[in-house]
């Protein structure tokens, strides 16, 4: 079985994204925050015209450590693809809770921008998200 325990990982480097991802990464903006070294919110644009809604939070303020994080992708018209989290539910029923911390947000249909299926994830940073899309985007130039 998969290990979903969460590294101690350091907060993405956010100025390097397109130097390391130029393959898929078309600009990265920045939200108006006053926090933005221990709370940054930004988007990631690709290529391929999705986006990724990105919010960190340091677990350490002043060890810049990844806490928390939010990883929303949506397609250009803003309907969402998937959600890669790092965060506890407090409240929600143990269906949703079993999957905290680290989890995934699929969607059940459609018209469903919540994502409301809920499973396991290993992807643990951003680096380790941005790898994949960099799976898919392999696996679509190639196929048949």
């Amino acid at each position: 079985m998969a290990d979903f325990t969460l590294r101690d990982l350091e907060m993405t480097d956010i100025d390097s994204l397109i130097d390391i991802y130029p393959d898929l990464i078309d600009s990265v903006n920045y939200e108006e925050d006053e926090d933005r070294e221990v709370n940054p919110q930004f988007i990631i644009n690709f290529h391929d015209s999705t986006y990724l809604h990105c919010e960190e939070s340091a677990k350490h303020p002043r060890g810049m450590k990844l806490g928390e994080f939010w990883y929303n992708w949506y397609n250009d018209d803003e309907s969402l693809i998937m959600k890669f989290h790092n965060h506890h539910h407090n409240g929600p029923p143990s269906y949703i809770t079993s999957f905290d911390p680290v989890h995934l947000h699929l969607k059940r249909e459609a018209e469903d921008d919540n994502g409301n299926i809920h499973e396991h994830s290993t992807y643990q940073s951003l680096e380790q998200v941005l790898n994949f899309f960099r799976l898919i985007s392999y696996v679509e130039k190639y196929k048949k």
